[in-house]
């Protein structure tokens, strides 16, 4: 009898070569509430850094056993900026620094909690809240899997790897808590899909929508102002001055769509502050106006309950304003997706640096290059966008929350799947350390997220 055992096949899932978009739901629906266990568990056996969620959630039940084992389930999810989000969906925008926070997800989670009425509103609004970035969890997972799927037609096991990758993303526990990370993950992943098929306006209603959830919606614009300018000018000898009235006309409408949502929030702002509102305030007098850039640099982290009612002010927000000493911790916590990024976005533009620095307008594509992460030119946007916010993030803000900062940005799953699809052979071990990084990182996560600890 032979020493060596075959090799176990992997799961019938893995090894399809045409895996399922019902097969991306229904992991996605399991690593939810994988998820949602080990936080549970993390937190009944370990004491949280900080205690506020005991402080805001009342009691569920007389007896000390229910309130033991099950409201560490819900105040798990209550975390960080999810305060916030508990806090306007309860009260409505009631301080100033709120409105860092932008309105949709909030607002969702009250109409929904008025569903969910055998408990207490505080945790209604939790458990809708909850419902809503895990359900949009699931649904972002399929609209990446079709957005792949339109980018890479012929490619469906790349599809899939890409999906699995968003499904294991490092910042699992923030799509999980009451959080916007989910619900724009999917109104981006949604908007990307129509836009490439060639349906603007419905891209231009999902970003629009995006907008209403967090303010870097706006950058999805210069996907108009490219199909506007570059392939236009790309396809110019097919098209007469009329097409040129038509593009121009797509692309401002479209672009004014997605400007809602960040505009119209902005607009509520200043009518709610610099209207008629003694004393003024500072920002109103600036040449542009904003709330959400005083928000940002004045809201605290953490407890809105006990700290909305001062303002701290971030004075190390801005161009490298976060480059300090006692900032490095945060920097190496960023590093591996900062890194991850980088080798991206260059493995990508170094098969063809004509394609990537002229805009897509000349190629000189190596001959010898098969893989479909480098010879797509339908990336070449995503590429850029993946380029313009790694830029921004390691320049401008705080350096670690670039991991779930980038849950919406689908050039980290391309490059991941690329990987893992065996594409780049000669670097074997590039698989086993991008799912380490993935898998760890996700844990880690979670076990910090879970008992208050930061980074977050």
């Amino acid at each position: 009898m032979s020493n060596h055992e075959p090799p176990v096949p992997p799961p019938a899932f893995l090894s399809s070569s045409r895996p399922t978009l019902n097969t991306v739901l229904y992991l996605a629906t399991l690593s939810r509430l994988l998820t949602w266990l080990l936080a549970y568990l993390c937190n009944l056996f370990v004491d949280d850094y900080d205690s506020a969620s005991d402080t805001i959630l009342p009691p569920l039940s007389s007896f000390p056993l229910v309130n033991y084992f099950a409201r560490p389930a819900l105040a798990v999810i209550l975390r960080w900026d999810a305060f916030y989000f508990l806090h306007i969906a309860e009260e409505g925008y009631v301080y100033e620094q709120e409105h860092a926070f932008f309105p949709l997800v909030p607002a969702l989670a009250r109409v929904v909690a008025r569903i969910v009425w055998l408990l207490s509103d505080r945790y209604a609004i939790l458990i809708a809240g909850a419902l809503i970035a895990n359900i949009s969890f699931v649904l972002a997972a399929g609209a990446l899997y079709r957005l792949t799927y339109a980018i890479y037609p012929t490619q469906p096991r790349l599809a899939f790897l890409t999906a699995v990758a968003y499904i294991i993303t490092p910042s699992g526990m923030f799509m999980t808590a009451f959080y916007t990370e989910s619900p724009f993950a999917l109104l981006t992943f949604w908007g990307m899909y129509e836009w490439a098929r060639g349906r603007n306006w419905q891209a231009a209603v999902a970003w629009g929508m995006a907008g209403f959830v967090r303010s870097n919606a706006v950058v999805y614009i210069g996907f108009f102002v490219w199909d506007g300018t570059v392939m236009w000018f790309k396809d110019r000898r097919l098209y007469g001055f009329q097409s040129m009235i038509s593009h121009l006309f797509t692309t401002i409408c479209c672009s004014l769509m997605v400007l809602c949502g960040f505009v119209g929030f902005q607009w509520y702002g200043y009518q709610e502050y610099c209207v008629d509102f003694t004393p003024v305030r500072p920002w109103c007098n600036a040449t542009a106006p904003l709330l959400y850039n005083w928000s940002t640099c004045c809201h605290g982290k953490g407890k809105p309950y006990a700290l909305l009612t001062t303002q701290t002010p971030y004075r190390n927000n801005g161009f490298l304003r976060y480059y300090e000493i006692k900032q490095i911790p945060n920097f190496l916590f960023a590093a591996p997706m900062i890194g991850l990024s980088f080798v991206g976005i260059y493995s990508y533009a170094r098969h063809d640096w004509r394609r990537f620095l002229t805009l897509g307008l000349r190629s000189c594509l190596n001959s010898t290059t098969t893989s479909p992460y480098h010879t797509n030119a339908r990336l070449l946007p995503f590429v850029y966008l993946w380029l313009v916010l790694v830029l921004y993030c390691v320049t401008n803000m705080h350096v670690q929350v670039i991991t779930r900062f980038f849950s919406s940005v689908p050039g980290v799953y391309w490059f991941v799947a690329e990987v893992w699809s065996g594409a780049q052979e000669k670097h074997g071990w590039a698989d086993k350390v991008m799912t380490r990084y993935f898998v760890l990182y996700a844990m880690v996560g979670v076990i910090l997220f879970a008992n208050f600890f930061p980074p977050a």
